[in-house]
């Protein structure tokens, strides 16, 4: 991912008020929630606020989409499994009984 890609997936989620992990689901709840309060035949704000912040709204959504799609996500038994440790689990498992790198 480039540092203009990564700008972007940040900006996208700031726009929708996302923290720093997300599941698809809860990106387009966040989205369909915020498009509702926002979009111009709901807004009870100045019109060209609710104008711009609903464009805002559908480009961060139009980015995450873009990142989800393109995100690999692992099919292999132990990579699902590795996925699933935290780093100092993984560490241990591999380095444990190391003199030098272990615990």
């Amino acid at each position: 991912m480039t540092d203009e890609e990564e700008r972007g997936v940040a900006w996208a989620a700031e726009v929708l008020g996302l923290g720093e992990s997300v599941t698809m689901n809860e990106e387009k709840r966040a989205f369909q929630r915020l498009l509702k309060r926002w979009h111009p035949d709901n807004c009870d704000e100045d019109p060209e606020r609710c104008d711009e912040k609903t464009r805002d709204l559908i480009e961060a959504h139009e980015v995450l989409e873009d990142y989800f799609e393109s995100y690999q996500f692992p099919l292999d038994e132990d990579e699902i499994d590795a996925a699933e440790r935290d780093g100092e689990e993984w560490w241990m498992e591999r380095f444990g009984d190391d003199p030098i790198w272990g615990g």
